[in-house]
């Protein structure tokens, strides 16, 4: 093969390349704001279905970090954030929703990629219901039943619950602001 054959696949290498990478970019450019719309309005489906009397959702960042307030008649009634654990599978994304007695009235996975028909059932209603109402003053893990072959699943899961009980109970003092 000639230098110049080389150089000529080499530069059409690089334009493919090119043209994949703009396209790429592009695409991402175009679907990431219909992502973040459709994951926001997923958020407030969620705090509204925990806080039904509430009629707004806002949105406070701090720190990088995002709070959701659901809101009633300009009060707030609730307080949420997506918190995550490290699963079997990987990050387990959870939003969980606390009122103003930190209380959890809410949690929900929104993202896992646990084993299917084993880890998933983190997913399942069942699961997390246990941690509607649970007592502020002792540990999630004392008191949320392990699923034989999830425990790596529910350990995630009640990781990402503890630090977001954590997290929002600085919050709940906001909802009397």
């Amino acid at each position: 093969m000639k230098a110049a054959d080389i150089i000529k696949l080499g530069l059409t290498l690089m334009l493919v390349g090119i043209i994949s990478a703009s396209v790429l970019t592009v695409t991402h450019g175009v679907t990431d704001p219909i992502i973040q719309e459709q994951r926001m309005k997923e958020i407030e489906d969620t705090m509204l279905k925990f806080c039904p009397e509430a009629d707004e959702v806002e949105i406070e960042a701090e720190n990088g970090k995002e709070c959701y307030f659901a809101i009633e008649d300009g009060e707030k009634v609730g307080v949420a954030t997506i918190v995550t654990g490290s699963g079997y599978g990987g990050d387990i994304e959870i939003l969980l929703v606390m009122d103003e007695n930190k209380e959890i009235i809410g949690m929900s996975i929104i993202y896992h990629e646990e084993t299917p028909g084993i880890g998933d059932v983190i997913d399942d209603e069942e699961f997390t219901e246990q941690f509607i109402g649970l007592d502020p003053d002792v540990p999630v893990a004392e008191e949320v039943d392990m699923i034989t072959g999830a425990t790596r699943s529910v350990e995630g899961a009640i990781e990402g619950v503890e630090k977001g009980r954590e997290y929002l109970s600085d919050r709940v003092d906001k909802l009397e602001e």
